[in-house]
C-alpha cells in the first residue's frame, strides 16, 4: 500500500479519480468478498465448472480451434483436430461443452440443421449477424456518406436507391447489396454463398432461386437474393381476392388453425415461420402481417392479427386443397415448425381454434392425434 501512495493517481488509473482508503479498513472488506466469492463458487447453477478440474490439453485445443480460419467446423473435423491435441473419445464433446458454458464456442443441438456445426469463432458469427441487423441501419444506407455502395456494389445513384426501397419495404437484399453489408468481413465468392445459406438455418432469412440466364446489370443490382422476413414494411391490401377467394374454391378443401396468445406475442414467431415457410412452396407474396403461398397441390394463408375483442395476437393458419391429405400435410409442416419455435419461448401460452371444411368446428384429435407434434419434436426439425 505504501508503494502506490508513492505512485501519482494520474498513472495508474488514467481519467479516473483514485479513493485512497486506509489499509485498515481495506481488509475487512477484502475478507467479506473473499466469503463471498466462495459461496458463489459452490453454487453449481452459476458456475458449473468452477470446482472442476480443466485438463491442460483442453486449453490447448481451444488454443487450435482459435487458430483455424474455418467459418464454423463439423463433428468430424472437431473430434480430428481434437486428436492432435491429446483430447479423445467422449472428452471431446465434454471439452466442447466446456467451451460453450465458458462462452468460447457457440453449438446450438436443439436445431437440427445446425446440430453436426460447431462455430469456434463466436465473434464471427456475431458479426455476420451485427452487419445485417443494424440499429442505425438505415443512416448507414447512404450512398453519399458511404463509399462502398459505388465501390464495392458498382451502384449508382439511381440503383441504389432502388435497391434500398426493396430492403427496407419488401426486405429483399440483392448480391451487390448483401456484398456492401458483408464488406469488412472480406469474404471470398465461395465463402459469401456458404454463409448466405447458413443465414436461413438461423430463421434470419431465405434465399430466392436465381435465373439460370443473369440479369442485366442494372436489374442484377437490385434483383433479390435473399429475404429478410424482419425487414418487410409492405401492407397487405384490404382485397386479395385475385390470389385468396373468400370461399374456397368449387371442389377444394380448406381447414385452419388460428392460434391466440392470451399473455403475450413473442417478437418474430412470423418472421421465423416465413423462413421455413419457403422449403415447402413454390411461390409466395410476402406482406408485414400476411403470407400467401402456394405449394404443388395447396394454396397457404398466413396471417397476424389482433382478437377483435381482448385485442390478443392471433395467428391464423389456413391451407386449402383438393385432397384433405394434402391439407393436413401442409398444415403438419406449419403446425410443427410452429411449435418448433415457440417451445423454446419459456413461459409461453396459447389457445387453439379449429375450423375445417366448410368453415365447421373440427376436433383437433382427430386430424392431429395426440403425440404427433411431441414425436416430430422429439426428432429435431
Amino acid at each position: 500500500m505504501s508503494i502506490l501512495l508513492t505512485i501519482p493517481y494520474y498513472n495508474i488509473l488514467p481519467w479516473t479519480w483514485l479513493n485512497i482508503t486506509k489499509t485498515h479498513r481495506i481488509l475487512p472488506l477484502f475478507s467479506l468478498c473473499h466469503i463471498e466469492f466462495q459461496v458463489l463458487a459452490v453454487n453449481k447453477n452459476l458456475f458449473p465448472h468452477a470446482q472442476r478440474y480443466i485438463p491442460e490439453s483442453w486449453m490447448r485445443f481451444r488454443n487450435g480451434l482459435k487458430l483455424t480460419n474455418a467459418h464454423y467446423l463439423t463433428w468430424t473435423e472437431v473430434y480430428d483436430m481434437a486428436a492432435d491435441y491429446e483430447v479423445l473419445g467422449e472428452s471431446v464433446r465434454e471439452c466442447i461443452e466446456y467451451l460453450l458454458d465458458i462462452g468460447e464456442v457457440l453449438w446450438f443441438p436443439q436445431i437440427s440443421d445446425l446440430r453436426k456445426i460447431i462455430f469456434h469463432r463466436p465473434r464471427h458469427l456475431v458479426e455476420l449477424m451485427r452487419c445485417l441487423f443494424r440499429h442505425d441501419l438505415d443512416g448507414n444506407l447512404n450512398f453519399e456518406k458511404n463509399k462502398v455502395f459505388s465501390a464495392k456494389g458498382e451502384f449508382s445513384k439511381d440503383t441504389f436507391e432502388e435497391a434500398k426501397d426493396v430492403l427496407m419495404k419488401y426486405g429483399q437484399i440483392s448480391r451487390p447489396m448483401l456484398q456492401c453489408l458483408w464488406f469488412y468481413l472480406d469474404l471470398k465468392y465461395g465463402e459469401f454463398d456458404e454463409l448466405m445459406e447458413m443465414m436461413s438455418k438461423f430463421d434470419v432469412g431465405y434465399t430466392i432461386p436465381q435465373p439460370e440466364i443473369p440479369p442485366h446489370k442494372n436489374e442484377f443490382q437490385v434483383w433479390p437474393l435473399m429475404v429478410v422476413p424482419w425487414y418487410v414494411t409492405d401492407i397487405h391490401p384490404e382485397d386479395i381476392s385475385d390470389i385468396w377467394p373468400t370461399q374456397a374454391k368449387e371442389g377444394h378443401l380448406e381447414a385452419s388453425l388460428t392460434f391466440q396468445f392470451p399473455l403475450y406475442y413473442p417478437l418474430g414467431l412470423l418472421e421465423k415461420l416465413s423462413c421455413r415457410l419457403q422449403e415447402h412452396v413454390d411461390e409466395r407474396i410476402d406482406w408485414r402481417d400476411l403470407i400467401w403461398a402456394k405449394s404443388s397441390n395447396t394454396d397457404i394463408l398466413i396471417e397476424r392479427k389482433l382478437h377483435y375483442e381482448t385485442y390478443d395476437f392471433m395467428l391464423a393458419l389456413t391451407v386449402r386443397g383438393q385432397e384433405m391429405s394434402e391439407v393436413q400435410k401442409s398444415m403438419e409442416f406449419l403446425c410443427l415448425n410452429l411449435y418448433s419455435i415457440m417451445c423454446y419461448v419459456p413461459g409461453m401460452v396459447w389457445i387453439i381454434l379449429a375450423a375445417g371444411p366448410n368453415g365447421k368446428d373440427i376436433d383437433i384429435e382427430q386430424c392431429f392425434p395426440r403425440g404427433l407434434f411431441e414425436d416430430q419434436l422429439d426428432s429435431g426439425r
